[in-house]
């Protein structure tokens, strides 16, 4: 029998919307442990602005979708919940500027806010890099042929699983737009697309909530594809019903 899983497409610090996510992920585990949970990456970065201790901060809401997120692992984790976090391009450019200050040129200004919100007292940098340490570059499950991963995958290579980690975090088109059929369902994040991408071999969930105020949740149950929408005032829409 096929197991549901509740996919969270890119957060991108969206903590007014992603609270609505994390509560309707709890209250579809209370009923149901085992449903699977998993993240395509980029937590972080372009996030709400706010106030902390008194101080404003351009990018606060980073900090509190990674709380939030420590607090849903250490819920899985009790209620014994499967689950997965893949690591996104994002997440490898905020862990090499906290290691060395280098990162992708375009979102230098992004990552600097990003990290003063998470600097900010009391620092959260140590809890949120071993977090980018433990993530993912890919979840496969070989029984039901899916993949999960946050860019895409390397269509010329024979076995997608052996694609560069540069595909896992940076593909775009030359993987989804591939007319090669792929082994796996591949359900990816990482491209902003206003409808979602859904086929036999590849499902694009990624709707840039940090432009459009809206947050993607994929539903999948065996191979009936559901994406739910949420916005900050709680709203849901379904984008996609199979």
């Amino acid at each position: 029998m096929a197991r549901r899983r509740l996919v969270v497409a890119d957060i991108h610090g969206q903590i007014g919307i992603f609270r609505h996510i994390a509560d309707y992920i709890r209250s579809c585990t209370a009923r149901d442990k085992k449903i699977e949970i998993g993240f395509v990456g980029d937590y972080a970065d372009r996030g709400e602005p706010g106030e902390w201790q008194g101080r404003h901060y351009a990018d606060i809401g980073s900090r509190l979708v990674y709380e939030e997120l420590f607090r849903l692992k250490g819920y899985f984790e009790e209620k014994k919940i499967s689950y997965f976090f893949l690591r996104g391009n994002h997440e490898r450019d905020l862990a090499g500027w906290f290691d060395n200050g280098r990162t992708t040129a375009k979102y230098t200004k992004d990552l600097e806010n990003t990290a003063q919100g998470l600097r900010a007292e009391p620092s959260i940098v140590p809890e949120v890099l071993k977090f980018i340490e433990a993530t993912a570059l890919y979840h496969v499950d070989e029984k039901e042929k899916l993949l999960f991963v946050h860019g895409g995958v390397d269509p010329k290579k024979e076995n997608i699983l052996d694609s560069d980690p540069t595909y896992f975090l940076w593909a775009r088109d030359h993987f989804y737009g591939s007319t090669r059929r792929y082994p796996y369902r591949v359900i990816f994040g990482h491209t902003k697309m206003t409808v979602p991408m859904v086929k036999e071999d590849r499902i694009g969930i990624d709707g840039g909530a940090y432009e459009n105020g809206w947050l993607n949740l994929l539903s999948l149950d065996g191979s009936r594809a559901e994406i739910l929408s949420f916005n900050a005032e709680g709203d849901m829409i379904t984008r996609y019903k199979e």
